[in-house]
């Protein structure tokens, strides 16, 4: 069975990429590339996700998830809930679940399993709520967006934070 920090890291992040499916590995990688072990014992060095370790791609994984941050406020950009959207969210959750549960010495598959699951509840969670508070005409579309934007990184900071004790 899962270590509950395994679990609860694969749940936050893969809830992370449903919102914004590049933050939850921009937010890994940022982690593995500063040293960061997470606690106790993240080691990406012992396992097949070396690669987010290394600075250039935690670089490139900022910029991709600051550029889908903005996107998000562009009319006609497909929904979150498209399935190539939808797609691209559940495997950005299945990596950083993925990830996690290697570098904890559990079954990568599992982390994964859990990863993508909570991209993909959360997708349709934050999609909902999100229609729900812009029917309601109290908020824009953007403004929306701008607060999900600081929700996820409001998240990945305490994550961050709380992994590096």
């Amino acid at each position: 069975m899962a270590s509950k920090r395994a679990l609860a890291r694969a749940l936050g992040l893969g809830a992370i990429a449903g919102m914004r499916s590049l933050a939850a590995p921009a937010i890994l990688s940022r982690q593995a590339a500063r040293g960061g072990t997470w606690g106790n014992g993240l080691d990406f060095d012992r396992t097949g996700f070396q690669w987010l370790g290394r600075p250039f791609y935690s670089i490139v994984l900022g910029l991709l998830a600051a550029g889908e941050a903005s996107g998000d406020k562009i009319k006609g950009v497909p929904a979150r809930t498209h399935p190539i959207s939808l797609a691209v969210r559940a495997a950005a959750g299945a990596l950083v679940g993925g990830a996690i549960f290697a570098g904890e010495d559990e079954p990568p598959a599992l982390g994964a399993i859990f990863g993508a699951g909570a991209a993909i509840t959360m997708t349709f969670l934050a999609y909902f709520l999100r229609q729900k508070i812009a029917e309601s005409g109290r908020l824009n579309d953007r403004a929306l967006g701008l607060g999900e934007d600081l929700l996820v990184a409001a998240l990945g900071a305490c994550l961050l934070r709380k992994s590096s004790r």
